[in-house]
């Protein structure tokens, strides 16, 4: 499946001459010069949609998904234990965010992508399949992280585990809202919601999570405060 998508794609389509359909006015002698360069270069024979689909596979995919959601899980399970002084809910479960996230979110989502079935959304190009189970994934986080840490008195919660708290509960939240409704709302409305989870991957996601670990990293290697 996906050699013969990869050869649809070197197929084509591809840029159309503009020169066969433009004439250029004789008179305006200095505006040829300047425009017949330009047509040129719009008219190079490139498999535009093999281009696009490799910038998705090597660019966002990876870093939201593989790269940064492993990266992020990682560092709670070595933080949460000391912010609480207890262990996470489950070992059990651990295993199964660890199966769940890997070999049924960013394995075969990535597949599918690859194979040609993604949603023409940005940051949200997994099928809806598979968003369910990010969806499922993020749940169970919430169990296994956020959990220990609402045992803690809010007074003696260190920052980071704020930013954890917030970052895992707000995209729970923000995940369906960017993933799932614009398939059901048309228009200016599901691009609406769209563009909002592109604000809230960055801002709900990354950014809490990375502040957590530079309020918690920081600290302990210089031996000072913020």
């Amino acid at each position: 499946m996906i050699i013969f998508k990869v050869k649809e794609w070197l197929r084509g389509p591809r840029f159309p001459n503009p020169q066969r359909n433009c004439t250029f006015p004789a008179k305006n002698h200095d505006q040829q010069n300047v425009i017949r360069p330009m047509m040129s270069v719009l008219s190079i024979d490139l498999p535009v949609r093999l281009l696009a689909q490799l910038s998705l596979i090597i660019g966002s995919l990876p870093r939201s998904r593989a790269y940064w959601g492993n990266a992020f899980i990682a560092f709670c399970y070595y933080v949460v234990p000391r912010l609480t002084n207890r262990p996470v809910t489950s070992r059990k479960l651990g295993w199964v965010i660890f199966w769940l996230w890997n070999f049924v979110v960013v394995l075969p989502g990535w597949i599918l992508v690859c194979a040609g079935f993604s949603q023409p959304l940005e940051w949200a190009e997994f099928p809806i399949i598979v968003d369910l189970f990010v969806i499922l994934a993020f749940l169970l986080m919430l169990v296994q992280f956020v959990k220990p840490l609402l045992s803690v008195p809010a007074g003696d919660l260190y920052v980071s585990g704020w930013y954890i708290t917030g970052g895992l509960v707000f995209t729970t939240l923000a995940y369906p809202i960017g993933n799932l409704v614009p398939e059901f709302a048309a228009g200016a409305k599901g691009a609406a919601f769209s563009g909002l989870w592109i604000h809230d991957a960055v801002g709900l996601f990354v950014t809490p999570l990375a502040l957590s670990m530079a309020y918690y990293v920081i600290p302990s290697v210089t031996r000072r405060p913020i």
